[in-house]
């Protein structure tokens, strides 16, 4: 495709309003003025203030250089502010401070992203060796193509919208009640009060953070937030990430970007909502739900980044990769894991395709850097959740007669001639308890048969 060369100033100017626009946001929501604001209106500037807004600006520190147009940026947003909301979210988790401090945590880490921005543009802009920019202009067929994905999204708008919850999110609405009354954060498990932690792997999930900031700055309880008001803009932002991996994957095609947001979207919408079993249940539906939050949103970014990495070994692309790769980390461990073994296959096999070629094992050590950054949060929750105190030792030994006991199910399958791995596990000994014959007062003590189906 044909390139023109757009100048600096005009490509500084266009990155100054965008910049400015999502500072407005956080502006707003620093200063107080969203609460009383419509309840779509008032998470939506929130969103973009928490995330967005400090991602935007950190990813523009590290990537100036590396060329990313505007909807790869805002796909590179959302995961550099989980980034920069880790750090004050695991130190609020881990020292059980309350939401108000980690609200003032949350304005002290954003805001110096904010400085750090506004030196690094004006020492930017100062330095003599700043060329034009070549870029491919928009052609046609691109342009449309833009516009009816923006129209699909917006008929689509209302689904977003619907009131929608699972007992997943009602979990999650639980610990932000306890946090919205000024309880200490992640001190206890809050779903049936009683004296249970709530697990190391809540330490270092940095959705309950953004729950938190969202529900207490935009002033929507914690239920509402969770059913109707925190899925449309990350539905949005699943189109965007799917866009920057077919951009990545098609050599900086923004034709072959915005055809793969269309497949997603495709996808995404074949049945939303009515059956139980459509592609949109693990996608638009519980979008919001962090299981399903990272592979849509921040998975694609990380890829999209990892070829280009292997493409043209730049240093800020990785740099944004492992910020990236770090977000998911300080979310789902689970899903850490599949990103460091699709990090590792892909990096096998562009070693396999270019073993001869000094670049291609310089790009694949790079790689296993990231495998090395988004293992470490991981390993770490695995070490100290073998420390913890398991929680099948505050199981009673049985419901109203029926006896509650543990057994070997198999873990790893045996070589021929050798034993495999057994694992421990609860098993129930005769028909689970009646809930209509339950006494009232075993619900909030550690007998409760729900703490079963729960963890």
């Amino acid at each position: 495709m044909q390139q023109v060369i757009v100048p600096q100033a005009r490509r500084d100017w266009a990155r100054g309003v965008l910049a400015a626009m999502l500072i407005a946001a956080w502006a707003m929501v620093v200063a107080g003025l969203v609460p009383g604001l419509p309840v779509q209106v008032a998470s939506w500037l929130v969103f973009i203030a928490i995330l967005i807004t400090p991602g935007y600006l950190l990813g523009e520190v590290v990537t100036w250089r590396v060329g990313l147009d505007a909807l790869e940026r805002l796909a590179l947003a959302l995961p550099l502010g989980f980034a920069v909301l880790a750090v004050p979210g695991m130190a609020a988790l881990l020292l059980h401070w309350t939401v108000d401090q980690l609200s003032l945590g949350w304005v002290v880490a954003s805001g110096a992203i904010l400085v750090i921005w506004l030196v690094y543009s004006l020492w930017a802009m100062g330095r003599p060796e700043r060329s034009p920019v070549a870029a491919s202009p928009w052609t046609l067929d691109e342009a449309v193509l833009l516009v009816l994905l923006v129209g699909v999204y917006a008929a689509a708008y209302s689904l977003f919208t619907l009131p929608k919850i699972d007992g997943d999110a009602y979990a999650v609405a639980s610990f932000s009640v306890d946090a919205l009354a000024g309880l200490p954060l992640n001190a206890r498990e809050p779903l049936f009060g009683t004296d249970l932690g709530p697990g190391v792997r809540m330490v270092f999930n940095q959705t309950l953070p953004l729950a938190y900031l969202w529900s207490k700055l935009s002033g929507i309880d914690p239920v509402t937030l969770a059913s109707s008001a925190s899925r449309s803009m990350l539905a949005l932002w699943a189109l965007l990430a799917a866009y920057m991996l077919g951009k990545g994957a098609r050599e900086n095609s923004r034709r072959f970007g915005l055809f793969t947001a269309a497949i997603a979207l495709l996808i995404y919408l074949a049945a939303p909502f009515f059956r139980g079993d459509n592609a949109s249940l693990f996608f638009f539906e519980r979008i919001n739900a962090d299981k399903f939050m990272v592979p849509a949103l921040i998975l694609p970014v990380v890829f999209a980044l990892a070829m280009r990495f292997c493409r043209g070994g730049q240093a800020a692309v990785w740099w944004a990769a492992a910020l990236a790769t770090f977000a998911v980390s300080a979310i789902h461990p689970l899903v850490a894991v599949m990103l460091a073994v699709g990090l590792a296959g892909f990096g096998a096999l562009h070693l396999v395709l270019g073993w001869r070629d000094r670049a291609a094992w310089r790009h694949v050590l790079g790689l296993v850097g990231l495998v090395a950054v988004v293992m470490a949060l991981p390993l770490l929750q695995l070490v100290l959740a073998r420390g913890e105190a398991p929680l099948a030792s505050s199981y009673p030994a049985s419901i109203e007669g029926w006896p509650v006991a543990q057994r070997l199910v198999p873990g790893l399958p045996g070589l021929p001639g050798l034993p495999g791995t057994y694992l421990p596990t609860l098993d129930y000994y005769g028909p689970l308890p009646a809930v209509s014959t339950l006494e009232p007062e075993l619900l909030d003590s550690s007998a409760s048969p729900f703490l079963m189906y729960r963890f």
